[in-house]
């Protein structure tokens, strides 16, 4: 394992020709997708109350959508949540925005390379430290 993957040093991406330094997500980050998934299920509950013409209903509706934001099992939604296109921007925005702070999640969506982006994340992943702790492991052998 080299030292930049063991202290989380900035990966480079590339997308359209344009080289992004991506970082890993901090503990900020992760509370803010935290709230974010939190938010949702309240979202989601207003737009379900919107759909109703009875009071008690909507009130019940929020209040479960109030109530299952407050008991969420954020590994579960993670996973749940992973493969919406939404929310694969929120997470490239939040790692690249620490090195390129200009970004917006409209220029994340506008770039039109979410799927290309995600790929480079799950290579880089997947490929993380491999040949150099393969060669560790000879090493040791």
């Amino acid at each position: 394992m080299s030292l930049a993957n063991a202290t989380g040093a900035p990966s480079i991406i590339t997308v359209n020709e344009t080289d992004y330094r991506v970082t890993p997500l901090t503990l900020r980050d992760m509370g803010f997708l935290e709230q974010w998934l939190k938010d949702d299920c309240i979202r989601q509950a207003r737009r379900q109350a919107e759909e109703t013409d009875d009071p008690q209903m909507r009130s019940l509706l929020l209040r479960e959508g109030f109530n299952k934001a407050g008991e969420i099992d954020v590994a579960l939604k993670l996973n749940e949540y992973l493969s919406s296109f939404k929310f694969s921007s929120l997470l490239i925005l939040l790692a690249l925005q620490h090195e390129h702070p200009e970004l917006r999640e409209e220029d994340i969506d506008s770039l039109g390379v979410v799927d290309q982006i995600a790929q480079q994340f799950i290579t880089a992943a997947t490929n993380w430290g491999s040949s150099e702790d393969e060669a560790d492991t000879k090493k040791k052998q």
